[in-house]
């Protein structure tokens, strides 16, 4: 897939590349991390049909629908990339915005996706239709196709070899991501039709459930009861100590009063 980004990604990816030149090992696993999610983008035949631990879609998004491309956890580190399918062109994506340190900048990274990707993906579409010469760009913000760089990049043999460690870890999160409650479910040797009509509940509502980051507790408490699970119950550990928090039950039926014939 051909990746266009802003110029202002590729300054970012200047001082991380210099900074690791220099013996900077945060630098370096920062560069290394952002290259095995470039690289991720890169062989992608066209915008995802589900989601993945490594891409999701961003809900917070605006006008554009974005998805947020991202790497299992590493201590300190937590590079982000907020990326665009432009429907009529399926081969391609745009990096719209960038995170060096989502670990510390918390979800007030994601709080102002929207507006922020809106303007940043509305330069592009207009400097889609200036190309040929029609007149000079006049936005603060370029975009480049980064292709060839990533290219570069990813010659050097020692560093293909540590994007491809990341990019093993983040295929096994991806599969660990798709066999959370649909795992349950196959277990139950249920499909999404009967497990929705046991929840009394559309098919589709269940596919979203299956896709969702979270919910609350009484909806996870249901869809468990429904694939026949019993006495569900969340398992934490704190300080070496393991503690169990039952999830909500079902309201009890109100007692009728029946007749006898």
């Amino acid at each position: 897939m051909i990746i266009d980004w802003p110029e202002s990604f590729g300054h970012f990816w200047d001082r991380l590349e210099a900074g690791a030149e220099k013996g900077d090992a945060k630098a370096r696993t920062e560069l290394d991390f952002l290259l095995a999610e470039l690289a991720v983008l890169a062989d992608l035949k066209r915008e995802p049909e589900a989601e993945s631990a490594t891409l999701k879609r961003v809900r917070q998004f605006r006008r554009f629908p974005v998805w947020r491309v991202a790497h299992p956890f590493h201590p300190g580190v937590a590079m982000r990339l907020i990326v665009w399918f432009p429907p009529d062109d399926e081969d391609r994506v745009v990096v719209a915005l960038f995170a060096g340190n989502k670990a510390q900048m918390g979800d007030v990274f994601y709080d102002s996706v929207g507006v922020r990707a809106d303007g940043v993906i509305e330069q592009w579409i207009r400097q889609q239709q200036r190309e040929g010469g029609q007149r000079a760009m006049s936005e603060a913000e370029k975009f480049v196709r980064g292709n060839s760089r990533l290219e570069r990049a990813l010659s050097d043999p020692a560093t293909s070899q540590r994007v491809e460690k990341i990019r093993s870890d983040m295929a096994q999160a991806d599969r660990e991501h798709a066999m959370h409650l649909a795992s349950i479910r196959k277990a139950a040797d249920l499909t999404q039709a009967e497990l929705a009509q046991r929840m009394g509940i559309k098919q589709a509502a269940v596919s979203g459930l299956e896709a969702r980051e979270d919910m609350l507790l009484s909806t996870l408490a249901n869809y468990l009861r429904a694939a026949g699970a019993s006495e569900a119950r969340v398992v934490i550990t704190i300080g070496g100590q393991q503690i169990e928090y039952p999830l909500p039950q079902p309201p009890q039926p109100s007692p009728t009063s029946t007749v006898n014939d």
